[in-house]
């Protein structure tokens, strides 16, 4: 059985935009944050999938960079990952 991870002790490293394109042709962007554990042992975080040209697809490219300046200063992945904005 694995360990829970805990929050408190990630170390904030570095994050990326990335997409992929699914079966129907709609490309799909995200961000992944990458940490570090007390390990030394990689951990990604993942943003909500935004499908290019959809309403909130902006949501992403506005968020990202404010959620990795809350890493960057010290908030926990637990903090920051349900601040994405997403149109209903």
């Amino acid at each position: 059985m694995t360990n829970p991870i805990d929050p408190k002790k990630l170390t904030f490293k570095d994050w990326e935009f990335s997409s992929d394109e699914d079966t129907d042709g709609i490309t799909h962007h995200r961000a992944n944050y990458y940490f570090e554990d007390e390990n030394g042992d990689q951990v990604r975080g993942t943003s909500p999938n935004y499908a290019e040209g959809a309403s909130d697809f902006n949501c992403l490219i506005e968020d990202a960079p404010k959620v990795a300046d809350k890493l960057k200063n010290g908030e926990t992945w637990d903090n920051v990952a349900d601040t994405f904005r997403e149109s209903w």
